[in-house]
């Protein structure tokens, strides 16, 4: 998965390791909404996170906040910090 997401996002493959094993979600919000994932799959990638890295939350909300996030505009969040999700801003 992380090599899928760094070849789709032309991200490093190490942030996006990071932003998976990252406690806070938005990165990984904005990094996969900008890829244009479904809700469905960004659901599965929080529970894998939550199962088997215990990292993070599979909280049912999450991804109704998700499919709410405008894929442009994660893209331009992105964009703006220049395609790292690392650097994205933990807080709205």
């Amino acid at each position: 998965m992380i090599d899928l997401v760094a070849a789709a996002g032309s991200s490093e493959r190490s942030s996006v390791l990071t932003v998976l094993l990252m406690r806070e979600n938005r990165p990984l919000t904005v990094m996969l909404r900008a890829l244009g994932i479904s809700g469905e799959s960004f659901r599965a990638v929080l529970d894998m996170r939550a199962r088997h890295l215990r990292v993070g939350s599979n909280d049912p909300r999450l991804v109704v906040e998700y499919e709410a996030l405008d894929p442009g505009a994660a893209a331009a969040i992105l964009r703006k910090h220049h395609g790292n999700p690392m650097l994205v801003p933990t807080r709205a």
